[in-house]
C-alpha cells in the first residue's frame, strides 16, 4: 500500500492539503514503513488575501500526484479536497504527530473499520 503525506520538514504531519508545498511517499508491507520519494506540489489553496483562494486545477493536479496512493495523511484539509480525494478512491486522514506514528495511526484505523464492515456483513 502507498500513502502520501503532508510535511514541510520530513518528520512531522505538519501541511494542510491545499497548502502542501511536497508530499512525502511512503510504501507500507505488513509493518515496515519505507520511504520512497518527495513529490512537489504546487498548493491548490492560496493564503486567504485579495486573490487568493482556491486552485481547482491545482487541486486536480495535486490528486494526480498522489493518484497511486490510497491515503493522504494531512494535519487539515477543506471538505471539497476531502470529497474530491474520496471521489478518487483516497482517502483523507488527518493527523498531527511524526510521521512514522501518524501513519501507524491511519493502519489502526484502517483495520477496525475493516472489522466493523466485516462483522456487518455476517
Amino acid at each position: 500500500m502507498r500513502i502520501a503525506v503532508a510535511s514541510s520538514d520530513g518528520k512531522v504531519v505538519n501541511q494542510h492539503f491545499g497548502k502542501a508545498g511536497r508530499f512525502l511517499i511512503y510504501d507500507v508491507q505488513g509493518d515496515t514503513i519505507t520511504y520512497r520519494e518527495t513529490r512537489e506540489n504546487a498548493p491548490a489553496c492560496g493564503g486567504g488575501g485579495e486573490g487568493e483562494g482556491h486552485d481547482e486545477d491545482a487541486l486536480a493536479r495535486a490528486i494526480a500526484l498522489i493518484s497511486d496512493c490510497e491515503a493522504v495523511i494531512c494535519a487539515r484539509i477543506g471538505m471539497g479536497a476531502y470529497d474530491e480525494l474520496l471521489g478518487h478512491g483516497i482517502l483523507p486522514f488527518e493527523a498531527r504527530d511524526l510521521i512514522e506514528p501518524a501513519i501507524r495511526t491511519y493502519l489502526n484505523y484502517k483495520r477496525a473499520v475493516e472489522r466493523v464492515d466485516e462483522r456487518g456483513k455476517r
